[in-house]
């Protein structure tokens, strides 16, 4: 979630990361990544701004004949620039 309260989820399948409006379940906007399935996202960075985007990948053939520089199982690192809102700090694990 970033700190407008738009949700931020990852497409298994697609190509992509999508940004949803939780009040009308529109998306908003997409980031496409170079790895079909995408698993998982999280900001983080210094200012919360780099939306870090997990991929998988089914087998070693499937990441032999991937295009490079983002085979399946890659982790992505997208900057999001001015007007996308950054993320929300995770809380501290406490124990």
């Amino acid at each position: 979630m970033d700190s407008e309260g738009y949700v931020w989820s990852a497409v298994w399948g697609a190509h992509k990361v999508v940004r949803i409006d939780p009040s009308t379940g529109q998306v908003v906007a997409t980031v496409s990544i170079g790895a079909e399935r995408a698993s998982s996202c999280m900001f983080g960075g210094k200012d919360l701004r780099t939306l870090f985007i997990t991929t998988c990948s089914q087998d070693f053939a499937e990441l032999a004949k991937a295009p490079l520089p983002a085979p399946a199982g890659a982790l992505f690192a997208v900057h999001l620039p001015e007007p996308f809102a950054p993320g929300l700090p995770e809380p501290a694990f406490a124990g």
